[in-house]
């Protein structure tokens, strides 16, 4: 059997396998967590921690989704970057070595297949909208954890540390809903993906 039809066999069993645990990450979803991190607050009397355990509760929706998007970019920008770097290290030095049918058939699947994963690694924004997702989701939990542990920093009275903390909760989940549009592919981009995909076929 020709030894570049082998390595094509290999190089896409690997890579297939080593996609399963990054499908798993983008079907897997998070489940709502109903703790509410200021119950076992002595600051906040019963009424001040139902407002805030409302509030909470309404921002779990936003905070599924963006934990849900961490996940989902964090693994296909990894699996990306395992993939693309090496094979595009090792096709020019393959090049090189062309000589049958099957050794081009190789290179240009190879080709082919790192060309997709860069057109919908740019196309869906994932290194960005992983870090925005990442970056809004832990600024609310440093957010929360900062009114239990350090109330005074929102303000001198309770009703001001509220209020302060309502308004920056309001400017997260506004950052948060900012990430999740901008990784929406518009039709020019995707038009780009189809356009790119058919180049390196030929």
């Amino acid at each position: 059997m020709d030894l570049w039809f082998i390595s094509s066999i290999v190089y896409f069993s690997i890579a297939f396998l080593s996609f399963i645990p990054v499908l798993s990450v983008l079907l897997k979803r998070i489940k709502f967590s109903k703790e509410e991190p200021f119950n076992e607050s002595s600051y906040f009397n019963d009424d001040e921690k139902k407002k805030l355990g409302q509030n909470y509760a309404r921002m779990q929706g936003a905070l599924l989704y963006s934990k849900n998007q961490v996940l989902k970019y964090k693994s296909f920008h990894y699996y990306t970057l395992i993939w693309t770097i090496p094979s595009s290290v090792a096709i020019p030095i393959l090049i090189q070595y062309i000589s049958n049918i099957s050794s081009k058939i190789f290179l240009t699947l190879v080709s082919a297949f790192c060309a997709i994963l860069l057109s919908f690694h740019k196309a869906f924004n994932v290194e960005e909208s992983y870090k925005t997702s990442r970056l809004s989701e832990s600024a609310f939990y440093d957010t929360v954890r900062r009114l239990i542990e350090r109330p005074e920093s929102f303000g001198n009275t309770k009703e001001v540390q509220l209020a302060s903390y309502f308004a920056e909760v309001e400017v997260i989940r506004k950052s948060m809903r900012e990430a999740e549009l901008s990784s929406i592919p518009t039709l020019t981009e995707t038009k780009e993906i189809f356009k790119g995909i058919m180049e390196n076929k030929r």
